[in-house]
Order: C-alpha cells, then structure tokens, then sequence
C-alpha cells in the first residue's frame, strides 16, 4: 500500500487516506462516505490498519471526536473493527448489511400496474426481515418531472447509515440519473440503459421464448401487445422469422406507459387486432396488466381460446387475476428476483464488478387462473 508523508507531523497515511475536506461539507460525514466509498471500491483493502485518531484529525484539519463519530458507523456496518490497544481496521470479513431502502419513483397502490409493486413489496419485507434486514420505504411524491434531483429523504438515510442498500422501482429516465450515482449498493428495476450494471432486466429472451412456445403450438401468424421497454418491430420480426412466423406491423401494439389505464390499452389493443381482415393466431401479451384488458376484449369478441387464436401472457406470481381462458402463462418469480438482487447487492458491497441482473422467465402449461385466498394488507410507512 503506497503510503505518504504529511509535512505536519511525517506520519505517515494510506496515500488513498490523503484527502481534504471542503469547506461547505459536514466534515464528519465527508469523512465517513469518503472511507466507506474507498473501503467498498477495494482501494483501502482489508487488514489496512488507519492512523490513530489524533493523527487522522490533525491531517484533516478538525478534531479528535469528530473523527470518532465519522468512523463510528463504518463499525456498526462492520466496515471498520476497532482492536483495543492496536487500533482501527479494516474489516476483513464482509461488510454486513443492516437495512435496504425501497425507493418508489410513484406511490404503488395507484399506479396501473399497482397489484405487482403492491406484491413485490410485502414480500420483499418478508424476504430480507428472515435475514435479520430491516426494510425502510421511500415514495417520491414529486411528479416525474420534477424527479431531477435527489430525493432528500433517501440521500439523508443513507448519509445516516440508516440505509446500506437501495432497490428501485417505479422509475423513469429523469430519477434513474441520479440514482445510478448513489454512494451505496443498489438494484434499479428499470428497462432504462442509463442504469448500466444496476439495471434489473426480466429475461432478455423472453419474446424469442414466447415466439418458439407460439410456434411448437402449430402458430403461422403472430402478433405482439407490449408495453415499452420491447424491440423496434424490425427486430421483433427478425425473431418471428426464426421461427417461420408471420407478423405484419398491425398485428403490434404496443404502448409507451404514462398515466394511461393499463387495462383500457390491453382492451384497444386486441380489439384493433381482432377487428382486421387478416388476423394472427398466436398473440404474445406483456405485462399482465395490460393482460386483463386483453381477456376482456376476448370475451366480448367471443373469442375461443385456443382454437382461435393461442395467447402467451406474462404473468408475476405475486399478481393475482381471475382468467377463465387456457393459457400459456410466462411466469415471473418474485422469489428469484429477489434472490437476484440480493445477490447483486452482495457483490457491491464486496467491491466485486457487477453486470446487468437478468431474472429468467419460466412457461406453464395452458391454465385457467383462479383467484387465490384473500390475503391480508400488511401497514406500510413511508418515508
């Protein structure tokens, strides 16, 4: 470890330890972010033991106990490991994590697709509290818009150490640009490329998946309802020609999110489809809220489900519907998505390198949904 001299005092100080406080910055928690930062990026690697106290404030030009309390937290998180009479440590084992941060770009028990953040959620409390991991939740109640800066709340907790780790969801391009800057472990649950190795992504392959179910069905023609986050269609088509599927640019409907009801798009879509001349016999359908629009169309359509046309829907297994139709279901699993991002989480705070989380997409048989037992709400506090 390259080391240097200070004119003061020639102590000598881990090079990487050799920074200057601004005058506008709170000095003890400058120095607690700038340490765990150098700790987590494998700069200050384990086993490197600190200057004492004393010589750590007069380099830094402030005092004994303010140093205290900036190194206090980076203990409690288990970055640091204080040994009487030999001094301040960095840890050698991993650093544990204590509490995740939930941030929500929109309160999810309004948005359109609210039925799977509301089941994302519960069951992440449940998941990370089994671990011994206090979960805290954070709403932006700004408008999109105005979603440009920081979300104070979140930034404090985490300058506080109350918060070790971030998951996002609900986000757009104008939050993701900020968050991919936050000075802790995060997952983005975002289709945005400006979350680079944050992103969560569900199974890149799943309309090429869906394309081959469609075609072991016996399926000619195809069509496509989506939400964003989907290829141009000249790169869906190039898929469906793998499988010798036709696909014409009327058979794709696909729709750019915002405040629009999920439901009524779902409803348009296959009934603009439906109503044409020349039709597909297979339809890929994604995400399912947009599904139940689509079933209702069906239904008015008195569509027979499969003779008429073979469906492949996305579906989480947290969502629940009631869907009279055989259907082949393209099932997201909460569970492994979390597990996923766990994952992900750990190796951050490793100081390993990390890529995009791909969380793959499992197929069930035809199956008619039904609706499951009631479940209870759990009360939610947000930040």
């Amino acid at each position: 470890m390259p080391k240097k001299k200070t004119a003061k005092n020639s102590v000598e100080f881990p090079e990487e330890l050799d920074f200057q406080i601004q005058s506008n910055e709170v000095a003890y928690l400058s120095i607690t972010q700038k340490i765990r930062d150098l700790i987590l990026s494998r700069r200050l690697l384990p086993g490197t033991r600190l200057p004492t106290l004393p010589h750590l404030a007069e380099h830094w030009g402030t005092n004994y106990y303010t140093v205290q309390t900036a190194l206090t937290p980076l203990v409690n998180e288990g970055l640091l490991i204080r040994r009487q009479r030999s001094g301040t440590f960095v840890a050698q084992d991993t650093p544990q994590m204590r509490s995740i941060g939930f941030y929500f770009g929109a309160h999810f028990w309004t948005v359109n697709s609210a039925s799977f953040y509301q089941g994302f959620y519960l069951a992440a409390r449940e998941f990370f509290e089994v671990k011994g991991i206090q979960v805290h939740l954070f709403i932006d109640t700004r408008k999109p818009e105005q979603q440009t800066e920081p979300w104070k709340p979140l930034i404090d907790a985490i300058k506080a150490c109350s918060v070790n780790a971030v998951i996002g969801s609900l986000l757009n391009p104008t939050n993701v640009s900020w968050l991919v800057n936050l000075r802790a472990p995060k997952v983005l649950m975002t289709g945005a490329v400006g979350a680079g190795p944050y992103r969560l992504a569900f199974d890149n392959h799943f309309l090429e998946k869906s394309f081959r179910r469609l075609h072991k069905r016996g399926c000619k023609r195809v069509g496509l309802i989506c939400s964003y986050g989907f290829p141009e269609f000249d790169e869906v088509e190039r898929l469906a020609r793998k499988f010798e599927l036709a696909i014409k640019p009327t058979w794709v409907k696909r729709f750019e999110g915002g405040s629009h009801d999920f439901e009524e798009v779902g409803y348009l879509a296959f009934d603009a489809i439906w109503s044409q001349s020349e039709r597909p016999d297979g339809i890929v359908i994604h995400p399912d809220s947009i599904g139940k629009g689509v079933i209702m169309s069906i239904l008015k359509h008195q569509v027979k489900i499969p003779e008429d046309v073979n469906l492949v829907m996305h579906s989480n297994d947290k969502v629940y519907f009631h869907c009279p139709l055989p259907i082949d279901w393209a099932v997201v699993s909460v569970g492994r998505l979390l597990e996923e991002s766990w994952a992900h989480l750990k190796k951050q705070l490793k100081g390993e390198v990390v890529d995009v989380v791909d969380v793959p997409i499992s197929f069930t048989p035809r199956t008619i949904k039904s609706p499951p037992v009631t479940r209870t709400r759990r009360n939610l506090k947000a930040t």
